[in-house]
């Protein structure tokens, strides 16, 4: 073992150690073997297209294999609930796929190459709304120790643990699944860039559903850090993940990022959240590796632009540079031969040849590096066009073709006789009688002129035809077809290859098929091109009826309609369910929408849906009544309801709103109360037996002994009784909770006095008038 492998098993025991782990030397050596090569990935669910219950739990692992190769065939991911953080499900998923991406630097004279192997994961589950029916979601996670101990952004990254996070929302709503699959983000191709060079790249993402994406820069994870995250070290942290001038960011819209980066060893993390109708339903949260290195810029200049081949006219010449930065000395070479006193950066060139640089560093470099080659070459004065077709016959158009010399330092001009034509590339298609040559200019400054091309015969321009829709006609429309070169020519129209009646530059069609015309023009024959014309299928929408529900129904009514692949909308609707207690009480219009493709319109078949009110009259919890005595019940609010009491013992009439009662001993009762609409509502009544009281009417606190208290018999089974005494002008002189202590009367003068009694709450209020007499 090497001095640095030596320290950085020493840190890595020691982390480890710190989070009471044991672990042999050969135990600690394979993790940090998995530190080193490990370096991003991401976790993903996506459902199975056949099952809606059906999932692909898959881990995305991106391996720098210069130090080995990842050999583990299954790897273990867990199933989080994050309500309360429960372990749901332990997967085991088996390697299925990889392929290797090689990335590459210029360094000196060398090329540093590194391969990053991309390898899949993958296994199958089967999920129920029992353990996936929790509104708060669930993530998938998986870790492994640890990270590159050579990241020198965070605080200790040997014992950091790789986390990968991927959240998603139930997958079961009142018993119906919700179909979702994560985002899939491809991979960042470039592992190895130039420091201080500007690089620029995109998170490719797609959700297979449609979702909207938003992508964000996050701090890395950490599970066995005690706030999830990695730790920054001073000077680093989520804005400057990898620093520069400028440090990374990303587009949130596109997952376009950017970065003029420092050497060194970076890992930064994207977040990719799935919204659907405006509503997050998830977040995959990805790592990536970047390593800038100290490359050595092997290109070669020209104001600028990098140029590999000059055209230089008659006594032009060019500055050729390098953009080599720091203490570097140079050597110009032509044709192998080094150039007396060509030692700068730059140099003018005015001959032909095959020139490179030779560039020395007393530091970074040992060898001399050979720049690129630039080749010089000398422009001609003319130069023959190439013909591709034969100009001598009556032919179709768009049949000749003429070339001209190709090189992305020329300028072309194409002229037919002295008339300059529009086209400008390195190639022209003959489309009219005439004489042509081209005129190709090096940044204005010299020219070279073609032969001359005769191409007098006549040449048939094609015919163009055009619709005025989508080329899909709706059942009973028609459509136009037209020539849009329109002359006074003799057309010929065809269907399928047989001919039409008729001679006009346009025509209205109902009938399907592939339409062309053709037409006599100076001794040739214009065809146009060929336009398909199809009928639209209109299918007869049936949609099953709905009878009215009540809004306290929970069970959703699935909805069946024909053709399928149409959509359900409307109140209450869920996919393909009507939930009346979303839909609420009223009458609701549900459609059912199939779409039609091409320039037809929509097919919607509607129906309406009643949703009842249950009944709400008012029913006490309990009441009291006397023992063996017919009592009458009253229940509030019951107008147009009909009533069902059970058990019906001591009722005079199980079904009436107002039963009358007689019992021996407390009962309870169930009540099933039905409106008109046959919504039910069901409630509980208590029927106690209540210990009567006796009041007496008048008492004589006069000292003799006899009846100087108004005693209330039986008032000791209520505790909790009131018991108030008003004299004639409503003035309360005597008011208690419980009767422990009678009304003595002492302090009042002889007279009629009103009363209340309370007994209970669930018992009416006792009144009357009270004698006293002295």
């Amino acid at each position: 073992m090497n001095i640095k492998s030596t320290l950085v098993w020493l840190l890595l025991v020691i982390s480890l150690s710190s989070q009471c782990w044991a672990l042999s030397l050969e135990e600690s050596q394979k993790l940090l073997f998995k530190n080193e090569i490990v370096i991003g990935g991401y976790l993903q669910m996506l459902n199975v297209k056949s099952s809606e219950n059906k999932y692909s739990v898959r881990l995305h692992l991106d391996v720098d294999e210069s130090f080995g190769t990842f050999e583990d065939t299954s790897v273990n991911v867990k199933i989080i609930r994050k309500r309360d953080q429960v372990e749901i499900r332990s997967l085991n998923l088996n390697k299925t796929d990889f392929h290797n991406e090689r990335t590459e630097v210029d360094i000196c004279n060398n090329v540093i190459e590194k391969t990053v192997r991309y390898i899949n994961f993958e296994t199958e589950i089967i999920v129920d709304a029992s353990d996936y029916s929790d509104s708060d979601g669930y993530y998938l996670l998986w870790t492994n120790c640890c990270r590159q101990v050579n990241i020198f952004t965070i605080e200790n990254p040997g014992a950091s643990v790789l986390t990968l996070k991927t959240s998603f929302p139930a997958l079961y709503f009142s018993s119906l699944p919700f179909i979702n699959s994560t985002p899939t983000i491809d991979d960042i191709k470039e592992f190895l860039v130039c420091e201080n060079v500007a690089y620029e790249d995109q998170i490719f993402a797609s959700d297979p559903d449609g979702d909207k994406l938003r992508f964000s820069l996050v701090t890395p994870l950490d599970e066995l850090s005690p706030n999830k995250q990695v730790k920054w070290i001073n000077g680093f942290d989520l804005q400057n993940a990898v620093p520069g001038t400028p440090p990374l960011s990303i587009d949130e819209e596109t997952g376009r990022i950017l970065v003029k980066p420092l050497g060194g060893l970076y890992f930064f993390a994207v977040k990719v959240e799935e919204f659907r109708s405006g509503k997050k339903i998830g977040e995959v949260i990805r790592e990536f590796s970047l390593n800038p290195s100290a490359c050595v810029d092997k290109k070669i200049y020209s104001n600028d632009t990098p140029v590999s081949e000059v055209y230089l006219c008659d006594g032009e010449s060019i500055l050729l540079a390098t953009k080599l930065i720091g203490d570097w000395t140079y050597q110009w070479v032509r044709d192998g031969q080094k150039i007396v006193g060509a030692t700068g950066s730059s140099f003018k060139v005015d001959k032909p040849g095959e020139y490179w640089v030779n560039a020395f560093h007393p530091f970074r470099c040992i060898e001399p590096t050979k720049l690129k080659t630039v080749i010089i070459k000398r422009m001609e004065g003319k130069f023959k066009l190439v013909v591709s077709g034969n100009i001598d016959s009556c032919m179709q158009a768009n049949e000749v073709t003429l070339f001209a010399p190709r090189n992305n330092q020329y300028t072309y001009k194409w002229y037919n006789g002295n008339n300059l034509l529009i086209d400008n590339d390195d190639s022209l298609i003959v489309t009219e009688p005439g004489k042509y040559r081209a005129v190709i200019e090096v940044v204005g400054k010299c020219n070279m002129l073609s032969d001359v091309i005769d191409f007098s015969k006549k040449t048939a321009k094609p015919l163009v035809l055009e619709t005025s829709g989508k080329n899909v006609l709706c059942p009973g429309d028609s459509m136009e077809i037209r020539v849009i070169e329109i002359k006074s020519l003799n057309y010929k129209w065809f269907v399928d290859g047989k001919q039409l009646s008729g001679h006009e530059s346009s025509r209205f069609v109902k009938e399907a098929g592939k339409y062309f015309v053709q037409a006599e023009e100076a001794g040739c024959t214009r065809t146009s091109n060929e336009i398909a014309i199809a009928h639209s299928d209109s299918p007869i929408l049936t949609f099953d009826a709905i009878n009215p529900k009540c809004v306290d129904d929970q069970q959703p009514i699935l909805l069946e309609a024909s053709p399928i692949g149409g959509k359900f909308y409307g109140p209450g609707v869920v996919n393909t369910a009507f939930f009346p207690n979303l839909a609420g009480v009223g009458t609701h219009e549900i459609s059912y929408t199939v779409e039609r493709g091409g320039n037809c319109p929509n097919l919607t078949l509607k129906q309406l849906v009643t949703v009842n009110d249950i009944p709400k009259p008012y029913i006490p919890r309990e009441i009291c009544v006397d023992r063996n005595v017919s009592t009458l019940i009253e229940i509030q609010n019951s107008n147009n309801y009909s009533f069902s009491w059970n058990p019906v013992d001591g009722l005079d009439d199980p079904a009436s709103s107002s039963p009358k009662i007689n019992i021996a001993s407390n009962r309870e009762y169930d009540i099933t109360i039905t409106n008109e609409t046959g919504c039910a509502a069901k409630s509980k009544i208590v029927v106690k037996i209540c210990n009567k009281i006796y009041i007496p009417g008048a008492f004589t606190p006069n000292d003799d002994g006899i009846n100087e208290f108004w005693e209330i018999k039986g008032i000791e089974s209520y505790p909790n009784a009131e018991v108030s005494i008003f004299n004639r002008w409503g003035t309360v002189i005597f008011f208690s909770k419980g009767y422990k202590k009678p009304f003595d009367g002492t302090s009042q003068m002889s007279g009629i006095y009103e009363y209340k009694i309370k007994l209970a709450d669930n018992l009416p209020v006792q009144t009357g008038a009270l004698l006293l007499i002295k």
